[in-house]
């Protein structure tokens, strides 16, 4: 009997000691884990990680979290109100801030902190300063053009917000729709007045929803009505001009609905003035008096309205010819059209520049917006998201401005990555990281990138054929089986060679059309997602088949991997 006895407390002590050697592995294993594996983006401005964790066993909202609402905090160089202070003690977590704003960032850093290892939770024991170097970080839609469902505008609203973007600007107007519901002119909305998507508009119960949407997740939501410009819509509807006495009493009573029954809670409205001849004058003033008197501030496109100090609230900057104007707030988008971008070499130019020459928020430069035109029909709307690069794009830019910091703007920096750069370092870290999320927080999501640090490029002349089409090169005489794209597999590899085919020179039945042969030879040529071999064989007027790969792209050219299989 007492041998028995002095088997099982034995039992129960050496399971006891196991369980506290295997609780203490776990902790230094992950302690050791933690340090490697911080993929904060973006990246804290200051950072001290301890050889400690945190185990969590609770979300973030409902967890206990001490807050601490400050008069400030002492190292946040800008943007007090967005300023956090985090610390992780392996009993704590402890979170300073100065406002409801700064709080929340600091939550979307600890939602990014938590891993899971070994079945359990942990966050890093650490403690991080950070604040934003510019307090406008934006993204837009053009869902004049093309309508873009309110689930999916919500839901990137909520993904970016954990990455600390805070502003949405809704452009809701363009000449082929007016997608807001008017119920005073319900006739706006009528399928005969649209040019695309007929019919697709946003209900005034949906536009409130997002508002809220977007309020919840600290999000600045910027809807914009374009005026006098991209109206079309509206002249289809009433018959007249928006800068003719009959169109100006319609849209004042459209801006109130607006200002007043829509969004009354949203401090600014954006009303365009780009692209139009201004044939009268009265027109814009009348137009910011009209909406600052309903207690709203007016933003406007430059180049646009030429105003003078005092005449807008913000101007927001869209082309090479935009300029700061004296005593403003300036919004840059200057070289911020996601849609021109090419996924690559941009996403470094992106991650490289400076916003409006400023490495932090000064002189009246408070931020950027990076826009998404969909001048083209994209379908569906996932495509937006694939085409655009959006999310790998939206990750890069949310890093740059709010790290700051970046020496040169984009026509300076330029896309090129130099391995003896100090940029080279910290663009590999931040690939790291990027696709570590790619991976493991975005992973259900389109995401078109794949690393590129580890791509030597080489640049060759035009192959001399001397003006013979038939003539034929080593690149061409090794590729003779079938090509097929591959998303996984970009950039593509140097042995191919690549044109790029305009839709003007497309026929009937994805048939290629050379009525102006090169005097090149190239091994293939690629468009919308298709692949033709053998292009040298071409020659004038000839036809070539195109082999159907991979759904069409709806870009008038573009670029894609390819892989032998």
């Amino acid at each position: 009997m007492a041998i028995q006895q002095t088997k099982t407390y034995l039992l129960i002590f050496f399971s006891f000691i196991y369980s506290i050697t295997s609780l203490y592995a776990d902790y230094i294993d992950y302690a050791d884990y933690a340090r490697d594996t911080l993929m904060l983006i973006p990246k804290p401005q200051s950072i001290k990680i301890q050889n400690a964790t945190h185990l969590f066993e609770d979300t973030i909202n409902n967890n206990k979290i001490a807050i601490q609402y400050v008069s400030s905090i002492p190292q946040a160089l800008v943007n007090q109100k967005e300023a956090y202070h985090l610390t992780i003690t392996p009993d704590s977590i402890f979170i300073k801030a100065t406002a409801d704003q700064g709080v929340y960032w600091a939550k979307q850093t600890l939602n990014q902190l938590i891993t899971q290892y070994r079945n359990k939770h942990y966050l890093p024991c650490c403690e991080i300063v950070d604040w934003p170097a510019f307090h406008i970080r934006g993204f837009m839609h053009d869902v004049g053009r093309s309508y873009i469902s309110p689930d999916e505008l919500k839901r990137e609203i909520a993904i970016l917000s954990t990455y600390k973007i805070n502003t949405f600007h809704w452009h809701l107007t363009e000449n082929l729709g007016w997608r807001l519901e008017s119920k005073i002119y319900p006739q706006l909305n009528d399928s005969a007045n649209f040019g695309r998507l007929p019919g697709k508009y946003y209900t005034i119960d949906e536009a409130k929803d997002i508002a809220a949407f977007c309020k919840a997740h600290q999000v600045l939501l910027i809807p914009e009505i374009d005026m006098p410009g991209h109206s079309a819509a509206f002249r289809k509807t009433f018959g007249c001009d928006m800068q003719s006495p009959e169109g100006m009493d319609i849209l004042k009573q459209l801006i109130q609905e607006i200002c007043i029954e829509i969004f009354p809670d949203l401090p600014y409205l954006h009303i365009g003035t780009d692209e139009v001849e201004i044939t009268n004058p009265e027109f814009v003033p009348e137009m910011v008096q009209y909406i600052r008197s309903m207690g709203k501030k007016v933003i406007s496109w430059n180049p646009g309205y030429t105003y003078h100090p005092g005449e807008i609230d913000m101007i927001h900057m869209w082309s090479s010819r935009g300029k700061p104007l004296t005593n403003t707030p300036a919004i840059d988008s200057r070289y911020h059209y996601i849609n021109h971008f090419d996924n690559f070499a941009d996403l470094i130019a992106l991650y490289n520049s400076n916003i409006g020459n400023r490495e932090y928020e000064k002189d009246n430069i408070i931020g950027a917006i990076m826009a998404v035109w969909n001048d083209r029909f994209v379908y569906p709307e996932k495509n937006i998201l694939i085409e655009n690069a959006f999310y790998p794009l939206m990750l890069t830019f949310a890093e740059s401005s709010w790290q700051g910091g970046r020496k040169k703007y984009f026509d300076q920096q330029g896309t090129l990555l130099k391995e003896d750069s100090p940029e080279y370092p910290l663009f590999i870290d931040f690939e790291n990281r990027i696709l570590w999320h790619k991976q493991n927080m975005l992973n259900n999501l389109p995401f078109p990138y794949v690393r590129q640090t580890n791509v030597k490029w080489r640049i060759t002349d035009a192959f001399p054929n001397y003006g013979n089409l038939q003539q034929s090169f080593p690149p061409e005489k090794k590729t003779k089986n079938t090509l097929y794209l591959s998303r996984e597999n970009i950039p593509y590899p140097r042995s191919y060679r690549c044109c790029h085919i305009p839709a003007s020179c497309m026929g009937r039945n994805d048939t290629l059309l050379l009525r102006q042969p090169q005097a090149q030879s190239y091994s293939l040529c690629i468009y919308m997602g298709m692949v033709a071999e053998n292009t040298n064989r071409w020659s004038m007027d000839e036809h070539a088949k195109l082999q159907q790969v991979g759904k069409r792209s709806s870009s008038s050219s573009r670029r894609m991997g390819l892989s032998k299989k």
